[in-house]
C-alpha cells in the first residue's frame, strides 16, 4: 500500500467514508447543483462543522485563549455552511428585511473581541514594553497619536467577508505595518514637503528594481504602529446603491435607477479615541536630524491625509 493510499484509508476510517468514494473521478457529464454539493462534501475533509453550528456560535467565549485575529481570518462562523462558497449566501438565512448574516457574524465577533481585554491586555503591555526597550537601545524617536475618528487597516485583504482587517499575528490587535507608515509619510512628503527628488531618495530610498538602487533603503526606519491599550472595535457599513448597474455587462446593461436595492457592506473598524504608538529610528545612512524631520512629516501626514483605508471620507485621521 502506497503512502497516499494509506493516508486515504486513515481519513476514510476516521470520517467513516469508504476509500472508493474518495477516489477522484472525472465526471462524464455536467453535474447538477446537488451532485456538485455531494462532491464538495466528499473532497473537503475535514469540514469544521462545529464552528458554525448555532450552539457553538459562542465558541469564542468558551475558548477564552482563542486568538482574535486567527478566529477572524481562519474560522468565520459561516464557513462551509452550505458546502458551496457561492451559495454561502448571507441573506438566504434570514427573512426579507432582516439584517444580513454578515452583520450578525461581525456583531458577535466584536462582542467577543471587546471582551478579550482581560485575557490579552497583559500580553499587549509586555509587547509594548519590549518594543520600548528596543527603541531606547537603538535611539528611536517615539510618538503617540490618537484616532480622531474610526480607523481601518487591511480593508482590501482577501477574506470570505469581502472586507478584510489586519490583526497582529502574535498579540491579536489591529496595527499599522511599518511599510504602510513609511508609505503614508512618503506620499505626504512627495506632495507637500520635499524640496526635490534627491531629498525623497535620501529619506525613503529608491523604488527602482535596479540592483544598485535597491540597496538604498532610506535614512529613516519606520516601525509598526501598535495600540497602547486594548482597542475597541466598532461595526461600520457602506451602502452600494447601484450594485446591479456596476456589475452589469454590455450584453445585459442595467441602468442606475431608484428601484435598485442598496447592498449594505459591513466591515470592522477601530473606534475613535484609541492611541497608537509610532517609532522612527535612523538607519545606517541617516541621523537624528533626519528622524526629527520625518517625525514632523508623520504628524502632518496623519493630521491631513490619514492612515489605513477610506481616508477620503474621514477615516484614519490621528492627532
Amino acid at each position: 500500500m502506497s503512502k497516499m493510499e494509506e493516508w486515504k484509508k486513515k481519513l476514510a476510517d476516521k470520517y467513516n467514508r469508504s476509500v472508493e468514494k474518495s477516489k477522484i473521478q472525472k465526471p462524464e457529464k455536467v453535474l447538477d447543483s446537488k451532485q456538485k454539493e455531494e462532491n464538495i462534501i466528499r473532497w473537503i475533509l475535514p469540514l469544521y462543522q462545529g464552528l458554525y453550528s448555532e450552539e457553538n456560535i459562542g465558541f469564542l467565549g468558551k475558548w477564552s485563549a482563542a486568538h482574535p485575529g486567527l478566529v477572524f481570518t481562519k474560522y468565520p462562523f459561516f464557513w462551509g455552511k452550505k458546502k458551496d462558497t457561492k451559495k454561502d449566501a448571507w441573506e438566504d438565512d434570514l427573512p426579507h428585511g432582516g439584517n444580513s448574516a454578515k452583520y450578525g457574524y461581525l456583531k458577535k465577533f466584536i462582542e467577543f473581541y471587546n471582551k478579550k481585554e482581560e485575557t490579552f491586555k497583559e500580553l499587549l503591555e509586555k509587547h509594548n514594553y519590549r518594543r520600548d526597550i528596543l527603541f531606547k537601545c537603538i535611539g528611536a524617536q517615539i510618538v503617540d497619536f490618537k484616532t480622531s475618528w474610526r480607523f481601518v487597516s487591511g480593508l482590501g485583504v482577501a477574506h470570505p467577508m469581502e472586507t478584510g482587517f489586519i490583526f497582529d499575528p502574535v498579540v491579536g490587535v489591529p496595527y499599522l505595518p511599518g511599510p504602510s507608515v513609511k508609505g503614508i509619510v512618503r506620499a505626504w512628503a512627495e506632495e507637500w514637503q520635499a524640496e526635490d527628488k534627491e531629498e525623497i531618495l535620501h529619506f525613503f530610498g529608491s523604488e527602482s528594481k535596479d540592483e544598485k538602487a535597491k540597496k538604498q533603503n532610506g535614512a529613516v526606519i519606520f516601525f509598526d504602529a501598535y495600540p497602547l491599550d486594548w482597542p475597541v472595535l466598532e461595526l461600520d457599513v457602506m451602502n452600494v446603491h447601484y450594485k446591479d448597474y456596476y456589475e452589469s455587462s454590455k450584453g445585459k446593461f442595467i441602468p442606475p435607477a431608484d428601484y435598485l436595492s442598496p447592498t449594505p457592506i459591513f466591515f470592522l473598524t477601530v473606534a475613535s479615541g484609541n492611541k497608537f504608538r509610532f517609532a522612527l529610528a535612523p538607519s545606517s545612512d541617516g541621523n537624528n536630524e533626519d528622524v526629527e524631520k520625518a517625525k514632523d512629516w508623520l504628524k502632518q501626514a496623519l493630521n491631513n491625509i490619514g492612515a489605513g483605508g477610506k481616508t477620503a471620507v474621514g477615516y484614519g485621521y490621528m492627532d
